[in-house]
């Protein structure tokens, strides 16, 4: 027993220390190196590096393929994982992440209108042009939607806040979402899509948020 709380406590302790090299050291995608290579610089038997490798792919850090390990390039699943998981336990709930995706996109929207570039307004002009499309389903509306939304918060310029809000809409759309109620309110979207990038034009911060707080009102459908 007492043999293997301690090579338990090894593989925990490889793990962190696995995660860390990762981090400093490389971004999503990049090959990181082989189970030997890895023993022996952390002077550890190959089992135990195979077993903190299985611990960071459960955590959605690396993927393993024929070819090798890699660093994931969906590490938001880190976040939406966890966030999932409180809801399914009852710890929070979708009213939580209502109400934290509207703190997240109100407090991005005034950034946005600061650092927005004439790149990306011609990207957002392009998206609230598509769901002008006739004939255009609930479930693509969606996802031009989230899409819509997603360069606002790019605008930002701040990685973290990008992966945040992904991850809370994409627990939200696992959880409760229904694609085909944005057809109830696409012309309510639409009029609200157009007054957020007149305002991000005129880098209007006030005005901007004014326009998402208009926009969260109007889409019930994510309430």
């Amino acid at each position: 027993m007492e043999e293997t709380k301690k090579k338990q406590r090894l593989s925990d302790s490889i793990t962190e220390e696995l995660e860390k090299m990762i981090i400093e050291k490389f971004r999503p995608g990049d090959k990181i190196p082989p189970e030997m290579e890895l023993a022996e610089r952390f002077g550890v038997g190959r089992s135990t590096v195979r077993e903190s490798m299985k611990a960071l792919t459960a955590k959605g850090i690396i993927v393993r393929r024929n070819e090798g390990t890699f660093v994931s390039v969906e590490v938001n699943r880190c976040l939406i994982e966890p966030l999932s998981l409180l809801v399914n336990m009852e710890i929070g709930n979708l009213e939580n992440l209502v109400e934290m995706r509207k703190l997240l996109e109100l407090g991005c929207i005034r950034i946005a209108a600061e650092r927005i570039t004439d790149e990306e307004l011609k990207e957002l002009e392009k998206l609230n042009w598509q769901m002008h499309e006739p004939g255009a389903d609930g479930l693509k509306l969606q996802n031009i939607d989230i899409q819509f939304h997603n360069k606002i918060v790019e605008a930002t310029g701040n990685q973290l806040l990008v992966e945040l809000l992904n991850a809370v809409r994409k627990v939200m759309v696992q959880h409760s979402e229904d694609p085909y109620g944005v057809l109830e309110v696409l012309p309510d979207m639409l009029e609200s899509h157009g007054e957020l990038i007149d305002a991000l034009k005129k880098h209007d911060p006030a005005k901007a948020y004014e326009s998402m707080e208009t926009y969260l009102e109007r889409s019930h459908i994510y309430q």
